[in-house]
């Protein structure tokens, strides 16, 4: 059972500019499911460099099309957004969830002064495709940014994302919880010991001198899922909802992904 509420922040992301999710037909992004993810490319010969001081990934350790988890802070070290991010010849391309991707590109071209760097909206995202890049978490899945002639199934792919504890942001959610938090150190998308980006003092601090206070949990229950930023009844433990999808196994269920505190 979950109790929903409306969220309250100050984090950074423009909810005003939150679109909902497309229905109209012959849309990729058209689904059950509460987002699409959508491509940016970061292109120029500083678009790697420029990656390396945004992004809480070593970018300068990733092997070519190979995407991995990620996530851009702001000051106070809270996630804006999670992101797989992959580097090809091209320069270096991040997939984030569309109600998100206008925000990123417009924040991301305010940092690009003095780089060599471009940043545009590339498209939507294709899946199962011959060339398509491999999940670092998830080999059985791929990507391949730019193309929409084959989208995924947005919510059997997230249904999998929950299972693999990918915990999308969203904007109902932006700017409020800590990488950690989000276990994104689990998956290799957290580096300590690269140059700085943008809260990575606070950040290294909780991880030397502070404690995790939260971590992500999965939930599941009957009926509709609940929406971004909704709380959630996870374990006897009040948890904020991430995002959730239809059960794919149990239609008349649903499965999320939800930041509870840790059990005493």
């Amino acid at each position: 059972m979950h109790r929903e509420r409306k969220p309250s922040s100050s984090d950074s992301i423009d909810r005003s500019r939150d679109p909902e999710p497309a229905q109209a037909a012959g849309d990729p992004r058209a689904t059950d499911a509460p987002f699409a993810l959508r491509s940016i490319a970061l292109g120029g010969v500083d678009a790697v460099d420029f990656a390396q001081a945004q992004f809480t990934l070593d970018v300068d350790t990733l092997n070519p099309r190979l995407w991995t988890p990620a996530a851009w802070c702001d000051a106070k070290g809270r996630t804006l957004t999670l992101m797989l991010l992959a580097i090809d010849d091209a320069g270096v391309q991040i997939a984030v969830p569309d109600r998100l991707a206008d925000d990123v590109v417009r924040r991301l071209r305010m940092y690009q002064i003095g780089r060599n760097v471009t940043i545009s909206d590339a498209g939507p995202i294709d899946s199962s495709h011959a060339d398509g890049w491999p999940l670092s978490f998830d080999a059985t899945r791929s990507l391949i940014p730019g193309t929409a002639s084959t989208p995924p199934d947005w919510a059997a792919w997230l249904a999998e994302d929950i299972r693999h504890g990918i915990a999308w942001i969203l904007p109902a959610t932006a700017g409020r919880f800590l990488p950690q938090m989000l276990k994104l150190e689990e998956l290799g998308g957290l580096s300590y010991r690269k140059g700085c980006w943008p809260g990575q003092e606070v950040v290294a601090r909780v991880r030397y001198r502070g404690r995790v206070t939260r971590t992500v949990a999965a939930f599941r229950g009957p009926g509709d899922p609940p929406e971004p930023g909704a709380t959630v009844a996870v374990e006897e433990l009040e948890g904020t909802v991430l995002y959730a999808v239809a059960d794919p196994e149990a239609p008349t269920e649903h499965t999320g992904l939800a930041v509870v505190p840790f059990a005493a």
